[in-house]
């Protein structure tokens, strides 16, 4: 049988072949890819799979590089340059993408990236008077009606995206306008939230990000990375929710980027090996190079622990 599907191959090409063929859509779109980056970044974080986190290197490194001008994201790319202005969920599925990939790759460009896109969502689509995001930037072409996009379908809302984002780049940086803007947010779908929750579960999770206990984990790791794989690979197999993640070498890159997470100022890694530090609320739990006890440290279950010598 299956030689006879090969046979039949090579004529059933030469008579498609005499057709015309199906149109090719090849546009590349900022949110999707930001939704790509985000499941390799994850995927590379759960699995230790060097390939994801390339992927979502390359991706993410095309869309900065191609499809922005003057800080600003466009909508796509197509025919070999970028066009259209961004859409809400442009910039808030890749800075979600960018801060999943920081948290994967432990480069502190992407980090500066999500800030750095994050500002301009702020700045051209925030609702300063009703809280939440617009879909188009107030520079936009005049509609009938600007759209605050408010349900999760397929594909999760703009706003229920940029509401995690926004926890998530408080809890690096301390920023308490990520916190306002938050707030803000949650205020302007309340009554949605309240009487048809189904309609925005993806913003569901970003309010039990907010109203749950939410842990800060930094990694200090010396120069030569000492028992770094142990401790990453105790963190991957202990599910801990609403959590942010910051690895960083000892030394110069510590301290400059202290400078965007202060809860990394003071921080070092202890006899030569890479170091834990959990904290909630920015109170930090001993610091351990044991891989036990840090997996313990994330599920709560060891705060009491003694320090180690």
């Amino acid at each position: 049988m299956l030689r006879i599907v090969d046979e039949a191959r090579a004529p059933l090409l030469a008579a498609r072949a005499l057709r015309k063929p199906p149109l090719l859509d090849d546009k590349i779109l900022a949110a999707w890819n930001g939704l790509m980056i985000q499941a390799f970044a994850q995927a590379a974080f759960a699995f230790d799979d060097e390939p994801y986190l390339r992927r979502a290197q390359r991706a993410a490194d095309f869309v900065l590089r191609q499809m922005r001008s003057d800080g600003r994201l466009s909508r796509v790319f197509v025919n070999g340059r970028a066009a259209g202005p961004a859409f809400l969920e442009d910039y808030a599925f890749m800075i979600a993408g960018l801060i999943d990939l920081y948290e994967a790759d432990a480069d502190p460009r992407w980090l500066r990236e999500a800030i750095s896109l994050q500002a301009v969502l702020d700045r051209d689509y925030f609702d300063q008077a009703g809280g939440g995001y617009w879909k188009t930037n107030h520079d936009h072409e005049r509609l009938l009606a600007r759209e605050k996009p408010n349900r999760d379908g397929a594909v999760p809302s703009g706003n229920s995206v940029a509401a995690m984002n926004l926890l998530r780049l408080e809890a690096f940086t301390s920023d308490p306008r990520y916190h306002e803007r938050a707030i803000l947010l949650f205020s302007a779908f309340n009554d949605t939230i309240v009487a048809q929750p189904t309609r925005l579960p993806e913003l569901l999770l970003a309010l039990d990000f907010f109203l749950g206990t939410t842990r800060e984990v930094l990694l200090v790791r010396p120069a030569d990375g000492s028992n770094e794989s142990a401790m990453r690979s105790a963190l991957r197999k202990t599910y801990a929710p609403n959590r942010i993640v910051s690895t960083v070498t000892e030394g110069h890159e510590l301290r400059e980027l202290a400078r965007l997470i202060p809860l990394l100022s003071g921080k070092s890694a202890r006899r030569g090996l890479t170091t834990a530090y959990v904290c909630e609320n920015r109170v930090c739990k001993y610091p351990t190079t044991d891989p036990g006890t840090f997996a313990a440290q994330l599920t709560g279950s060891n705060a009491a622990a003694p320090p180690q010598p």
